[in-house]
């Protein structure tokens, strides 16, 4: 049995933005900003421009051009800067986010349709309950395809605050129980079986998918390593008796090279510590 499991960013293009905000007035926004400016400006890395707001007891500093623009904006409002605050409806907000416009990605849907495989959806950036509208929708899309989502798994509750590198063990934890069948709990094995796959296909469209095909191999050894060793035994034999394909399928957002598969096998060598941070 084949699978594939699609981080959502790839097959649902939403347009998200975070709110800046008079407290007084928290639902209307005086200026938006992308989730990747927003981390940008919390990271700290336009600290030396000086241009510093505070928002929500957060400390952050703008690049020139947003701040330049916020004042314009706060002038024209007539806000107190003391008053301004950051928004998330349109990542938490239900009605709002139903109401926000978006974009399936039809076109790598179309080589799995009428597809027995069985789908996976990897949620890393939205809540479950706020979501619900636009997965119907992307259910609905699924379904003129012929196929039907498995399952969809939620990683973190929103962009707000997560850390990549926590988010991409989460991801390939999840490819990992289901290429070994065996759910990971504590970076170990456990004795608990998952659906179990000859074959994962793994859809992104992170600069880093790619490198998924090393990433994965490393995070099998790593918990297995820290696996009782009866568990270790049983899936080393099945992956040495069974060998295991990984795809990794990376999606770009132009129609003339949609996507670049390449693919991968399981490999048991020698443990390695990539992932011994996660302890």
């Amino acid at each position: 049995m084949k699978s594939h499991f699609f981080d959502i960013d790839c097959l649902l293009k939403v347009n998200q933005k975070a709110w800046i905000v008079d407290k007084l007035n928290p639902n209307k926004p005086i200026m938006k900003i992308s989730p990747e400016d927003f981390n940008l400006f919390e990271s700290g890395i336009y600290q030396k421009l000086g241009h510093k707001i505070d928002f929500n007891g957060k400390r952050f500093y703008l690049d020139t051009d947003t701040y330049n623009r916020l004042r314009v904006k706060i002038k024209k409002s007539g806000v107190n800067l003391g008053n301004l605050g950051i928004s998330l409806q349109e990542f938490l907000n239900p009605d709002i986010i139903g109401g926000l416009d978006y974009k399936i990605n039809y076109q790598i849907l179309e080589p799995l349709k009428n597809s027995e495989d069985d789908i996976y959806i990897i949620l890393s950036k939205q809540t479950r309950s706020s979501y619900t509208k636009m997965l119907e929708k992307l259910q609905d899309a699924f379904r003129e395809f012929g196929v039907n989502v498995k399952r969809y798994y939620f990683v973190t509750e929103t962009f707000y605050s997560q850390k990549r590198d926590e988010v991409k063990y989460a991801k390939l934890k999840i490819l990992a129980q289901h290429l070994t069948g065996y759910k990971i709990e504590e970076n170990k094995f456990i004795d608990k079986e998952v659906e179990e796959y000859r074959q994962v296909n793994y859809w992104d469209n992170s600069i880093e998918t790619p490198k998924y095909r090393g990433y994965i191999n490393d995070i099998i050894r790593y918990c297995l390593k820290n696996s009782t060793p009866a568990i270790q035994e049983v899936i080393k034999e099945n992956l040495i008796q069974l060998p295991c394909k990984f795809i990794t399928h990376q999606v770009f957002d132009n129609g003339v090279n949609p996507v670049e598969t390449q693919e991968g096998q399981v490999v048991l060598q020698k443990f390695i510590k990539t992932f011994e941070s996660f302890k």
